[in-house]
């Protein structure tokens, strides 16, 4: 059968735990169960031997899975990711080796081995991997403009794999059940990751620590020693909610459509936690987010015109409440949220003055980011950062033109273009008295994260942005004409 028209699936969260029914699958739920115990062990005593002895899990683990099963191996990578929080450094605090980093690319790379070539042809034709030819050429571009260093070769290896990411999904969704499987499985994890990250909040606020993630040689030990930053096993507040803004309208979306009671109250617990948790987080960018994907899904889901334009009129209305309520309530710069990220933008149309075409190359931003504030501002603003901090650009789109150039910022917005375009109007395609829900869902979170990475660097975190890869080839697949009737179906 075709693999891109498979029919009977399993519900979503269903398929995931049928994937987990497998031989293959016991193998995958009996390593991660055994994965987390020895993170908790690390946490807890902060060893770096049984750290690294759960990179090297990771590392054996996903190579075999990889080679054996790219469709459980995506399961479990959904679960992995999130869950599993370990980074250890070896005396340089910008070259480290993590699980994230280790599971990605030995992921790829078995993919790829084992790929014909036919196929990989075939993948080509889509517009969004053209896309990233074109991204990846750029990168290789501004590595080259920038010296080929260790450095900028690491920042050309981090999109390949990336693209591989998006590459492999994009491959392993032909088949339906695969799709729907992944998803469930992300449902579930950010349900999970969103109780722990509750739990932390409460742990906290009674005067204790809860640790999620091991930390040891980092650049966030470097910055912050031993404090730990609210955020789950994520490790940071704003990925944190970035993470869960992306897959919350995709639990909301299976809560509402689940075939099963059992079913819809898993969706729906996920839900609820992930909604807890924003509330936890009290994160700007995740309210933006938060908001687009409520808006973004309304106005998808409205069938008339008339409908669509009161909820444009009602997105413009509420913007300039909220813009009005902000400036007034709390000043442009009164916020260091706020004013920093005002900062940072002059720092940034400095730095592309300079670079307008391929950039400072694999971390510019941060290189040049002490330079540019004393160029810009006549001294350096340490009442918005610490003297020994170089500046975050808190926005991917800046930092792709910082990093990459205009040229680079023009492959990076027409990737992201391509995948929207296609999602969205798979949602708009004619065909049915209602939209296709579980889609709707992935491009109301799609929409989303991307707004909110306007306002934090989401694209540079791995653990979040190889999820939103992962969704976005969930997207372009189903969007797909046989897409739709396997939905419909």
């Amino acid at each position: 059968m075709d693999g891109d028209a498979v029919a009977h699936e399993p519900p979503p969260v269903a398929g995931a735990l049928l994937s987990l029914a497998r031989p293959l699958g016991f193998f995958a739920l009996a390593g991660l169960f055994a994965v987390v115990l020895l993170t908790i062990g690390a946490i807890v005593w902060q060893s770096v031997p049984l750290a690294l002895a759960v990179v090297a899990s990771l590392l054996v683990g996903f190579a075999v899975l990889g080679w054996l099963d790219a469709a459980v191996a995506l399961v479990a990578l959904v679960v992995a990711l999130p869950l599993v929080s370990v980074e250890v450094g070896f005396g340089d605090v910008e070259r480290t080796v993590s699980g994230d980093k280790v599971v990605l690319v030995v992921l790829v790379a078995t993919w790829l081995w084992r790929l014909p070539r036919a196929r990989l042809a075939e993948l080509g034709r889509l517009s969004p991997v053209r896309w990233w030819g074109v991204l990846i050429g750029v990168v290789v571009l501004s590595a080259i403009r920038n010296g080929l260093t260790p450095l900028q070769l690491w920042g050309v290896v981090g999109q390949v794999v990336y693209a591989g990411v998006f590459l492999v999904a994009l491959d392993t969704f032909r088949d339906r059940s695969a799709l729907r499987s992944t998803l469930g499985a992300a449902v579930v994890t950010a349900g999970i990751v969103s109780v722990l990250g509750v739990a932390e909040q409460a742990v906290w606020r009674s005067g204790h620590v809860l640790r999620l993630y091991f930390k040891a040689g980092t650049l966030t030990n470097a910055l912050y020693g031993g404090a730990t930053n609210f955020g789950s096993t994520i490790g940071h507040p704003n990925f944190f909610a970035a993470y869960v803004v992306l897959l919350l309208p995709v639990a909301a979306v299976l809560a509402c459509v689940a075939s099963r009671p059992a079913r819809a109250a898993l969706a729906a617990a996920a839900t609820v936690a992930g909604a807890v948790a924003l509330l936890a987080v009290r994160s700007l960018g995740a309210g933006i987010g938060l908001g687009a994907a409520v808006l973004s899904s309304t106005f998808l889901a409205s069938r008339t015109g008339r409908a669509r334009t009161a909820v444009i009129a009602a997105a413009c209305g509420i913007a300039l409440v909220l813009g009005v309520a902000a400036v007034r309530t709390r000043g442009f710069t009164g916020s260091t949220s706020v004013g920093v990220r005002a900062y940072v933008h002059v720092i940034g149309v400095a730095a592309i003055a300079e670079r307008p075409w391929l950039g400072f190359g694999q971390r510019g931003f941060a290189r040049q980011s002490n330079r540019l504030e004393i160029k810009s501002f006549g001294s350096r603003m340490l009442f918005l950062h610490k003297a020994h901090e170089s500046i975050s650009s808190h926005d991917s789109f800046l930092q792709v033109a910082v990093e990459r150039g205009l040229i680079g910022l023009v492959a990076f917005v027409g990737l992201l273009g391509s995948i929207l375009r296609k999602t969205i109007a798979g949602v708009l395609r004619p065909g049915g008295d209602s939209p296709p829900w579980l889609l709707l869902g992935m491009a109301a979170g799609l929409v989303a994260f991307v707004l909110q990475s306007f306002t934090e660097a989401l694209f540079d975190y791995s653990k979040v942005a190889s999820i939103f890869w992962i969704v976005a080839a969930a997207g372009v697949r189903l969007a797909s004409p046989a897409g739709r009737e396997a939905e419909r179906g």
